[in-house]
């Protein structure tokens, strides 16, 4: 049952209470009843004259700077929601004397929630220009020390909200920095490997040039190039890579993965100058600088594009 600010008297509110409190324990009845009450006491408070409003501020210790009635009811709204809190905070024991100081029937059995709310429905009825509550401290300074609490709840949740809003801002910002950040990385990226590919397409150029000189007979006569044995191969990567290693960069241009399954042996002398089989004058080296070199001196070769024998 929930109970409505039409014609209810103090008895009734109390009844509806003490048979709501009896069966039930959930917060919802609380709050329910709670807001009834309310509505019952400034629905009272409007029923009643100025001058009577005036004595019940004063008896209450309720401070006013205003006597127009509507400045009356507000204060006392106030000061009726701040008993909300002191009663909350009493003790059972003290909340059954309040009610049998009031002269409260039906309170055995009744939970906390419920002394609270049968305690505020006698104070709603305004049958008394005294708030009954039993506190030492005057209802205007609960009142004030209410006020004080919830300026400092609005000033909490407005620092956490600017702190969140500050977090949130430094959050996009890095991502904005991080995006271009990877944006800048894949550019670099896309750049080198335009001019990566412009370089192997010129080494192609010249190696297919070098071909097509070496395929037309030297001083009118066709000269055959000496075949490297697998032996002496195997002894060229050994000596200038390492008998344990079994990839390198290409000892010519120094980017080329050469293997040691996969590799071509250039001259350090070219054949056509003169340059022999001798391990000293070979190196392992990619097979597009070895075509790129042709019949060119692998010292004179690697000068013209600024690469170094290792």
């Amino acid at each position: 049952m929930m109970m409505t600010e039409e014609n209810m008297d103090a008895q009734t509110v109390i009844s509806d209470i003490t048979e709501i409190t009896s069966n039930s324990d959930g917060d919802e009845a609380f709050y329910r009843n709670k807001l009834a009450i309310n509505v019952t006491f400034e629905t009272e408070l409007n029923k009643l004259n100025h001058d009577y409003l005036k004595e019940k501020c004063r008896q209450n210790g309720i401070s006013i700077s205003k006597l127009k009635k509507p400045e009356l009811i507000l204060a006392l709204i106030n000061g009726f929601d701040a008993l909300w809190g002191v009663l909350k905070e009493k003790k059972m024991d003290e909340l059954r004397a309040i009610c049998k100081d009031l002269n409260l029937k039906g309170i055995a059995g009744v939970k906390k929630e419920g002394l609270i709310l049968m305690i505020m429905a006698q104070n709603a009825s305004c049958k008394s220009a005294v708030f009954v509550y039993q506190s030492e401290t005057p209802l205007s300074n609960i009142v004030e020390k209410r006020r004080v609490h919830e300026d400092l709840e609005k000033q909490k949740a407005e620092a956490e909200r600017f702190e969140a809003e500050r977090f949130e801002a430094e959050r996009l910002e890095a991502l904005r920095l991080e995006e271009l950040e990877k944006q800048r990385l894949e550019a670099e990226r896309l750049e080198a490997e335009r001019v990566e590919a412009l370089r192997l397409a010129e080494l192609e150029k010249q190696r297919q040039e070098a071909d097509s000189k070496q395929s037309k007979p030297l001083d009118g006569e066709k000269r055959k190039k000496q075949s490297i044995p697998k032996s002496v191969k195997t002894h060229v990567w050994d000596l200038y890579i390492g008998s344990h290693i079994n990839e390198h960069r290409c000892i010519c241009c120094k980017k080329t993965l050469i293997k040691v399954t996969y590799f071509d042996v250039g001259h350090v002398i070219a054949e056509k100058n003169g340059g022999t089989l001798e391990i000293s004058n070979l190196r392992p080296i990619c097979s597009v600088c070895n075509y790129s070199m042709g019949t060119e001196n692998m010292v004179d070769f690697v000068k013209k594009y600024g690469y170094y024998i290792g």
